[in-house]
């Protein structure tokens, strides 16, 4: 479910309330990301990444999403019970790593921006159960000032 606690929202929602995204502002520095797995995903695979809006020249978004921006990769198995963090269930090249630790790093240079999560995953057969909050820390615009 898309913002299922408090809201109620699904993928199907019209004009979703951004508000309990994890929106994250430029500059800053991801410490830590958990997938926190309360029940475990009832599928032979659940390949997750965690990716971000990018801005491209001239400052303009156009829609652009890299699905791996921050973490993971199509071949991550998340589905188990418990915390699944980074670099140990979610793997994170070193491109990514640079982008945790400055959330506008991939953008293009001189139009840093504010960073919505995408939380995506493909599985090998269908959902009938799991559960999770995504959970990320973050030092807010931290490298603006060192």
């Amino acid at each position: 479910m898309f913002n299922e606690y408090p809201l109620g929202q699904s993928s199907t929602t019209v004009n979703k309330n951004l508000a309990n995204n994890i929106v994250i502002p430029a500059w800053s520095r991801i410490t830590n990301i958990e997938l926190i797995n309360t029940t475990a995903w009832d599928t032979a695979g659940f390949d997750a990444q965690l990716g971000g809006n990018v801005a491209q020249a001239s400052g303009a978004t156009l829609n652009s999403m890299d699905l791996d921006y921050f973490a993971g990769d199509s071949d991550n198995d998340v589905k188990a019970l418990g915390n699944q963090h980074i670099p140990a269930y979610f793997d994170q090249s070193t491109a990514q790593a640079k982008n945790c630790l400055n959330v506008a790093d991939d953008d293009a240079s001189g139009y840093e921006i504010d960073k919505v999560v995408v939380f995506s995953a493909k599985t090998d057969d269908t959902l009938t159960a799991g559960d999770g909050v995504l959970l990320v820390e973050w030092l807010q615009k931290q490298n603006a000032t060192n």
